[in-house]
């Protein structure tokens, strides 16, 4: 489907199904679904976000706010 930006691609290696092998001269990462293999690479590059505890200094209330 994208081969013929795979030609033309800087990336240092490239997700492609196994059949690839033979017809790409790059750095390949063989696999059998290249979409769940991205999906799960992705994975190890997400930022989770940090929940912080208690009140920041500086930060006020309204005086009329309702906390629950």
């Amino acid at each position: 489907k994208y081969q013929d930006k795979v030609s033309s691609s800087k990336a240092a290696a490239i997700i492609v199904h196994t059949s690839m092998e033979e017809t790409i001269d790059k750095n390949l990462l063989l696999v059998e679904n290249p979409y769940l293999a991205f999906a799960k690479i992705l994975t190890y590059f997400e930022v989770s976000e940090r929940k912080m505890e208690g009140v920041l200094p500086g930060a006020n209330v309204h005086p009329e706010a309702d906390i629950a």
